[in-house]
C-alpha cells in the first residue's frame, strides 16, 4: 500500500515536471526534485508514508513526525511539496570590488 500512495504522489509531481524514483523495499522512500534540478543533491526531497494515531500521512524523512498532508489528501501534499521545494533559489549577491580588495586574491598563496 505504501508503495502504491508513494507513487501516485510521484505521478502527480512528474506530470508538474518534476523528477521522481521509488527507492528501498522495508521503507519505501520518494526521491524527487524540481523541474531542472535534478540531480542535484541539495534540492532533492524524501517523502514517506508514516502511520500515525489519525490514519496514515506523507512525511519528509527529516521529519517523520510532523505530517505533510494525510495520505488521502494527496493533492493537498503535491501542493505542500511544491510549496515548499519547488521555488528557485535565489543565487548569492555579488561580492562588491572593495571587499575583494581588502581580502586580495584568494587564488594565489601569500608569499
Amino acid at each position: 500500500m505504501t508503495r502504491r500512495l508513494l507513487d501516485d504522489l510521484a505521478g502527480r509531481l512528474v506530470a508538474r515536471g518534476w523528477t521522481g524514483a521509488l527507492d528501498g523495499q522495508e521503507q519505501v522512500v520518494l526521491r524527487v526534485w524540481p523541474p531542472g534540478t535534478y540531480p542535484d543533491p541539495r534540492r532533492m526531497a524524501e517523502i514517506v508514508v508514516r502511520d500515525g494515531g489519525d490514519g496514515a500521512y506523507f512525511a519528509y524523512t527529516r521529519t517523520q513526525n510532523r505530517p505533510i498532508a494525510p495520505v488521502k489528501q494527496t493533492d493537498r501534499a503535491v501542493r505542500a511539496i511544491v510549496h515548499v521545494h519547488g521555488g528557485t533559489i535565489t543565487p548569492p549577491p555579488p561580492i562588491s570590488p572593495q571587499l575583494i580588495a581588502l581580502f586580495g586574491d584568494s587564488d594565489s598563496e601569500p608569499s
